[in-house]
């Protein structure tokens, strides 16, 4: 897994020679929850570019009832678990002579960690003095399920850099797309798995400083 993030790092500025790079800080959100991420980009031609790196989960109570089984409930226990990679390409879209740098994109990101669910019930309560009457109470518990699950999201997206100063930009993006979960199966101990897809959005904003101007 180390040997992974190391390529996943370096694969861009190995692979392109001296073309330019982008350094890109960014808080997203995703099918699997929030996510911190550091990302270096790599363009390869006039319109492709490639870009790596590493995700970091945070986690977050959980605010709706829904009973998501998935969906926004990746809850790091330990450090290690926290960790994520991500790749992708991006294709640009040319507006000549403005200062907003458009793109379409295709990222994939790769979580492995437990989940968290909320789970709310009503707590019903039959007071008789002095009035009979009958009090509900919304109780509210999480249950972590312990095993870590696999999510690897396929998104798909618009995205844009506009530059703020010199070297600076802020950078944006949002998209859809499907995850793929595999999760430990809790039937039996023929140690088999659970697999499903669900489709996940995507959201993104961040800093990014261009290491190499163009030439």
């Amino acid at each position: 897994m180390k040997r992974l993030f190391t390529l996943l790092i370096f694969l861009p500025s190995i692979s392109f020679g001296q073309k330019n790079t982008d350094l890109l800080v960014q808080t997203s959100y995703s099918h699997v929850g929030l996510n911190f991420g550091i990302t270096f980009t790599r363009q390869y031609s006039d319109k492709f570019s490639f870009s790596s790196g590493l995700n970091y989960l945070i986690n977050r109570p959980v605010y709706d009832n829904l009973d998501f089984a998935f969906r926004h409930r990746f809850y790091a226990v330990k450090a290690y678990q926290a960790i994520g990679i991500h790749a992708g390409i991006r294709r640009k879209i040319n507006l000549p002579e403005s200062a907003l740098e458009p793109y379409f994109f295709y990222r994939f990101q790769a979580t492995h960690a437990p989940t968290r669910t909320l789970s709310q019930y009503v707590d019903t309560t039959v007071v008789y003095q002095p009035n009979p009457q009958t009090i509900h109470v919304i109780e509210s518990s999480y249950y972590i399920y312990k095993k870590s699950i696999w999510a690897f999201e396929n998104i798909l997206g618009i995205g844009f850099d506009v530059k703020l100063h010199s070297k600076w930009y802020l950078s944006a993006s949002a998209g859809v797309g499907p995850s793929l979960i595999i999760a430990p199966s809790e039937q039996g101990s023929n140690g088999g798995y659970f697999r499903t897809i669900e489709i996940g959005d995507y959201y993104s904003l961040g800093i990014t400083y261009r290491l190499k101007p163009k030439i």
